[in-house]
């Protein structure tokens, strides 16, 4: 693949036949293709593991804040008690 760029400073019809075909339609629609399949893929992909992220920590932040809230009820009712 790299030797067609090589190729180039020679400007032998040749080498740019070499280089014409490397850039030539068919194969230029086949690496968009790949390029919008790798594309969705990473879309797709990114967007499940940011939401799996989110998700975990929604729920840590939801059992720390459970917790302090049965610690704080219990200071209250400690408190109740002492009144």
């Amino acid at each position: 693949m790299l030797s067609g760029f090589h190729d180039v400073r020679k400007n032998s019809p040749e080498s740019k036949r070499r280089v014409l075909h490397f850039l030539s339609p068919e194969k230029m629609v086949g690496s968009q293709k790949w390029g919008y399949i790798i594309i969705i893929t990473g879309t797709i992909l990114g967007g499940t593991l940011g939401f799996y992220v989110m998700h975990r920590v929604e729920i840590s932040y939801k059992e720390k804040m459970n917790e302090r809230l049965k610690e704080f009820e219990s200071k209250m009712k400690k408190t109740e008690k002492l009144e």
